[in-house]
């Protein structure tokens, strides 16, 4: 008689000590299955040309230490500071702050400031492509306009807008040498931007980063067909035009990816268009369309006459047209300003070209 009770309160007993067990096997379950599905919508994204399968998903697990530099202890480093700022903007976004009261004006005022800061980062990524690792060189300012964009998201329900921002902060902090990028740093400009659009399908911004990412990725027929949508949109968006360019540039068609921004300069913003400038006058320089390559130094020089890489672009300019006076005075008002290799050669051929 007493055996059945014995039996049921023992198995009421140990159901009652498994289950704490059972709940966090459970838990972590659910988690992998999350984060299996956010791999799957990361591989389709990036690999979405090809079919998805085991491999593909080991592609993207590995992609931080795939593209992780191995030249030097300081590539590893400038990589590992690029991921902890990527772990800075997501626990951010996961945070919530209650003792923030939401007020508009004051979200806008400070995505208007941290935009500001990004194009000056952008200006500087540019200016020092040639010379250093761009990412590192724009680190301080990213760092304070990525503070401004987290304060600015309590301010906001949805914070499409600060995620679409954050990722443009991710995307220039991913600049390696040239126009290379980390793609650590480009899934994460994914991430984001894809974010952004789920809350907000038509955010221009997000559009514009996530088309960036693919272009960086080389993938250049998904990122060709979202600058589609986008021109039917926004046909004169500098933004949008400033992206085709890029797209233009990866494909090898550097004369469009210049002509693409050129005739625009004028309308854009004054900093995109500087950062515009800066990026455009070495590639015109390379077609041999020295006339225009002039045209958008001397534009330059107007904006800021304190830069090195103007007044040796502009030496540069001079010295083709065998305007060796003016390229040597151009060189030495660049090697005033700052000394490098490529004002003190110009320079060099500007005299011997006086005799």
């Amino acid at each position: 008689m007493w055996l059945p009770i014995l039996l049921v309160l023992a198995g009421v007993g140990l159901a009652t000590l498994s289950f704490p067990v059972l709940y966090d096997w459970f838990q972590s379950r659910c988690k992998a299955v999350e984060g299996d599905q956010e791999l799957i919508r990361l591989a389709e994204e990036i690999f979405a040309d090809k079919p998805m399968s085991t491999e593909t998903l080991a592609a993207i697990s590995i992609m931080p230490d795939e593209c992780r530099p191995i030249e030097s202890a300081a590539d590893k480093a400038e990589l590992d500071a690029l991921v902890a700022f990527v772990q800075t903007i997501e626990t951010g976004l996961v945070s919530d702050d209650p003792g923030v009261w939401p007020d508009p004006d004051q979200g806008r005022a400070n995505l208007a400031m941290a935009r500001g800061l990004m194009d000056l980062a952008e200006q500087t990524a540019e200016r020092t492509c040639d010379r250093a690792d761009g990412g590192k060189a724009t680190a301080e300012v990213l760092d304070e306009a990525v503070r401004l964009m987290l304060e600015a998201k309590e301010h906001w329900t949805s914070g499409a807008a600060c995620r679409a921002e954050l990722s443009r902060a991710v995307w220039i902090r991913s600049r390696g040498r040239q126009h290379r990028y980390r793609k650590a740093g480009l899934a994460a400009v994914l991430r984001l931007a894809n974010s952004a659009l789920e809350r907000e399908p038509r955010n221009k911004e997000a559009s514009v980063m996530r088309a960036r990412a693919q272009v960086g990725l080389g993938k250049l027929d998904q990122a060709r067909a979202a600058l589609i949508h986008l021109m039917g949109r926004h046909s004169d968006d500098p933004e949008v035009l400033r992206t085709r360019s890029r797209w233009l540039m990866a494909r090898g068609d550097l004369q469009g990816a210049c002509r693409a921004v050129v005739d625009v300069l004028e309308t854009m913003p004054e900093g995109l268009a500087a950062a515009e400038r800066l990026r455009v006058g070495p590639a015109l320089m390379r077609l041999d369309r020295c006339h225009q390559a002039d045209e958008v130094y001397n534009d330059l020089m107007k904006w800021d006459d304190t830069l090195a890489e103007v007044w040796a672009g502009h030496a540069r300019c001079r010295l083709t047209r065998k305007d060796y006076e003016a390229a040597a005075a151009a060189a030495r008002r660049s090697l005033e300003i700052e000394v490098t290799a490529a004002a003190r050669a110009t320079l060099r051929k500007a005299m011997v070209g006086l005799g």
